[in-house]
């Protein structure tokens, strides 16, 4: 039986989305949808990860009354910054991670995919209008 990752030809590994260079720049200039996927998941995911050092850091601050870890002022800055990573960095990416399957296997089965979420919705919302216009 022939194993997955391995040719026919003398057991020479193909060419995938992991095993295509292995450098920096072959992963930072590629096309490859599942490996901007990969780096979009971690990118996203070390935004998580600071955000919730942040959020860490205001709930030690607030274990006490008196302002022992952090001065007023940059209380409200790593408030503000929590906010910004959390919202910017982390909820607004994600949305499009999650709406859009980065990893479908077929470019019919994508498009179908963006189709039902991006174009129906769209469209039932010029019928409700429509509709709405003639009572």
């Amino acid at each position: 039986m022939q194993d997955a990752i391995t040719a026919d030809i003398g057991g020479i590994p193909k060419l995938n989305y992991l095993n295509n260079g292995f450098s920096l720049k072959s992963w930072l200039l590629t096309k490859d949808h599942k490996r901007i996927a990969i780096m979009y998941l971690i990118t996203v995911s070390l935004f998580f990860f600071a955000g919730g050092l942040y959020a860490a850091t205001i709930r030690l601050e607030l274990l006490t009354p008196a302002s022992d870890l952090l001065e007023t002022g940059t209380y409200n800055k790593v408030f503000t910054q929590h906010g910004i990573l959390m919202i910017f960095f982390f909820l607004i990416p994600s949305i499009p991670a999650v709406r859009f399957p980065l990893f479908k296997a077929t470019r019919r089965q994508a498009a179908r995919s963006i189709r039902r979420s991006v174009i129906q919705p769209h469209m039932s919302r010029q019928a409700s209008l429509g509709c709405a216009l003639l009572h």
